[in-house]
């Protein structure tokens, strides 16, 4: 029998090949770090770097990156949550990153939110985290 014609059968009995399952967005996480000279490394929700000189820029780059997504088609929509607005440069892509200055220089403050898309469902979900900046040296 060939494929074509099993396949047929199958059909003509009520078996239907599964549809791919879109992505499922609660393990969606929002994970940051603030540049430094160090191996910085990334954390779920909220990340806290200290500067003192020659450890790290003044002003510096917050990074924030939506993980834990599995396979599927998305859009990200990103807000800063003090502005209002998306930060210049942070389109529709799974990674932002923004100024950050100390909290002695300007508020060592970045609260980011991230809006999910799953094109595939049409559902969707918000994510947060915020990244501090302190002043080790003040």
């Amino acid at each position: 029998m060939s494929v074509l014609m099993a396949f047929a059968l199958a059909a003509s009995s009520g078996f239907a090949p599964q549809q791919a399952v879109a992505g499922d967005l609660t393990n969606a996480v929002l994970e940051c770090y603030v540049d430094t000279y160090a191996f910085d490394q990334p954390t779920a929700n909220y990340c806290i770097s200290t500067w003192t000189p020659w450890t790290a820029d003044n002003p510096s780059v917050a990074h924030f990156e939506v993980v834990q997504l599995p396979a599927g088609n998305y859009s990200f929509a990103w807000k800063d949550r003090d502005t209002g607005a998306p930060p210049p440069g942070c389109g529709n892509t799974q990674f932002c990153s923004t100024g950050i200055a100390t909290d002695v220089s300007g508020d060592g403050l970045v609260r980011m939110e991230v809006r999910i898309t799953d094109h595939a469902t049409g559902s969707s979900r918000t994510i947060t985290a915020d990244a501090h900046y302190f002043d080790g040296w003040h």
